[in-house]
This record gives C-alpha cells, sequence and structure tokens, in this order.
C-alpha cells in the first residue's frame, strides 16, 4: 500500500563539482525537506553536501556488486538491471523513504551517483506513490575539471571524460520525465530568478518564500566559497594549449555543455545535438580506456558515510 499521498519528490542529479550541492541547499532554504541522515560537511564543502545517506550508502553497494565505482567513466552493462540483488535495493530504498517522508508533500534529495544508477529508482517512485521531477545541475566542464585538480588530483583529461559520462548518462535517463536544467553560476548570481524557474517548470510551490529565506541563502551561496573560480577556457582549443587537452574530449565536453544549454540563465536541451555527441564517444570508448581511473584505494562505505557500514555484508555480498 503507498504511503504518500499527491508526494512530489525533486531529484538533484549532475556530475560532482557541478552545483549539485548549491542547488540542494537552495532547496533546503526554501523549505524541502531532505530527509534525516544527510552526510556531514567536509573541508572540500565547509557548508555540506546535502546528500541522503541512504541513497549514498545503496549507490556504493550497487556500484561495488557492478564492479565500478565513483571515478569511472565507462556506462554500467547493459543487464545490470537484472540483476538479482536489485529489487532487495529497491526494497531498501522504498523502506527508508517512507520512513523519512511520510507524509510531506514536498521533499528531495542528492546524489551525484544516480547520474549512472537512475534506472533502479522508477520502481521506488512508483512503491511509494511518489512523483519524481528532476533537476539536472550544469556547470563548465572546464570549471569542474580544475575543481576535480584541487580537490582530488585528477588529470584534466580524466576529469573531461568523467564528465562527460555522468553528464550523458543523467541527460538520457531524465529524457521525456519532467526536468529542469539549472546552471551553476546563474544559482549564484541569481538564486532568486532560478528558484522561481525551477518552482513553475517543475509545478512546484515553495514553503519558504524568498523573501523570508534570503539571508540565509545569501550567507549559504557565499561566492566566494566558489571552487576554481577562475573564468572556464571558452573554447577546445584553449584547452588544449593551456590544459593539454586531447582535442577530442575538449570538443565532445564543451559541445555537450552547450547543447544542454551552459550559458544560459533558462537553459534548453538540444537532444539531437547531445545524442551525436553520445554516439562519438560511445564509438571512442576502446581509444579512451587509457584514461580510465583506478578504483581507489581503501575506498568502503565508512570512508563515504559513517554509519553505512551496517549496510556492507548486504549490500556487497555479490562483489
Amino acid at each position: 500500500m503507498n504511503t504518500y499521498t499527491s508526494s512530489v519528490a525533486l531529484c538533484v542529479l549532475g556530475m560532482r563539482r557541478s552545483g549539485t550541492s548549491a542547488i540542494a541547499g537552495l532547496l533546503h532554504y526554501l523549505g524541502v525537506d531532505l530527509g534525516k541522515d544527510l552526510m556531514p560537511p567536509g573541508p572540500d564543502n565547509p557548508k555540506g553536501f546535502w546528500e541522503y545517506g541512504h541513497a549514498v550508502a545503496i549507490h556504493i553497494g550497487m556500484l561495488e556488486v557492478f564492479s565500478t565505482y565513483d571515478i569511472d567513466f565507462l556506462p554500467l552493462a547493459g543487464n545490470w538491471l537484472n540483476h538479482p540483488d536489485i529489487p532487495w535495493y529497491q526494497e531498501y530504498l522504498a523502506n527508508a523513504l517512507r520512513r523519512d517522508f511520510s507524509g510531506k508533500r514536498l521533499w528531495a534529495f542528492k546524489d551525484p551517483r544516480i547520474c549512472r544508477l537512475l534506472p533502479v529508482w522508477p520502481a521506488v517512485f512508483s512503491a511509494i506513490g511518489a512523483d519524481p521531477r528532476f533537476i539536472l545541475a550544469l556547470r563548465h566542464p572546464d570549471e569542474v575539471a580544475g575543481s576535480l585538480l584541487a580537490r582530488s588530483g585528477i588529470g584534466y583529461n580524466e576529469a573531461l571524460l568523467l564528465w562527460l559520462g555522468h553528464t550523458l548518462e543523467a541527460e538520457l535517463h531524465t529524457r521525456g520525465r519532467r526536468r529542469m536544467v539549472v546552471a551553476y553560476e546563474q544559482v549564484l548570481s541569481d538564486w532568486r530568478g532560478q528558484a522561481a524557474r525551477i518552482a513553475t517548470g517543475l509545478g512546484v510551490n515553495w514553503p519558504n518564500s524568498a523573501a523570508s529565506a534570503a539571508k540565509e541563502i545569501n550567507a549559504f551561496l557565499d561566492p566566494a566559497l566558489r571552487h576554481n573560480r577562475a573564468a572556464p577556457m571558452t573554447t577546445p582549443d584553449l584547452a588544449v594549449a593551456v590544459h593539454g587537452a586531447d582535442r577530442r574530449l575538449a570538443v565532445w565536453a564543451f559541445d555537450l555543455h552547450r547543447s544542454l544549454g551552459g550559458g544560459s540563465a533558462n537553459p534548453a536541451v538540444k537532444e539531437t545535438d547531445v545524442d551525436r555527441i553520445r554516439h562519438e564517444v560511445d564509438q571512442a570508448l576502446p581509444s579512451l580506456m587509457h584514461w580510465r581511473l583506478p578504483r581507489p584505494a581503501g575506498q568502503r562505505f565508512a570512508t563515504e558515510y559513517k554509519g553505512a557500514e551496517r549496510m556492507v555484508d548486504r549490500t556487497t555480498k555479490s562483489a
């Protein structure tokens, strides 16, 4: 039996360092419930990640089962949804959401891993009677690459590939669904306009008005905390000259950013262009494998989300 009636779930997704934390925090101060057991802040995100712990733990476990990890650009195997553990993951997520969001008319959650794992979620939303709507965080790939280098020491070409893989999957998995693309720089420069735009586009009303939340939001969205504040490279040729980028990767990444409406206060997706880029990247994957990053040494649940170790045995039993 469904727990909810007329429940709207906002799902914030996007590549790491793309502004998902800024968007999720904005939703929080506008009165949207983000649940309990959120990941604690860290040195690289002192104002919070706003990631829903149960989704984080389950997603990490699923990636383990499928022999992959966060910093991998390869898509999952085509039959991964048929894995025998998938129903257990879906049941666990549904139970967690019922417990944390029962009776909430509007709630949200965020975890960058969902870019690759979103196909698990429609059955979860259906099981709890929630209407999902999606916010795709968009940031220029050159800025994302700069932030990943500063935070994790990830090279420029490796970062472009990660951004391409996650962004292409996020776009594909939300196509045909109710969604909005939201540019990180627009949130920082005009959060009121973006909040109004999201509310209109996704058909929601914020529990807190912009006026009542303005003081907290202005303090939260401090532009001084913006990582990699240098202006992004404007052309692939500049990325090649300055960062030693592989020209194919720079062309695909910059074109994808533009095809998703990057640089606009009201982004619109050019799906034909996105499909062309996706096809070209897929065809080139065998020649890109030398940029595949290795699995981080010692990465387990406890290092990603404290308290999630209680689920290690079950969520990694098939790894």
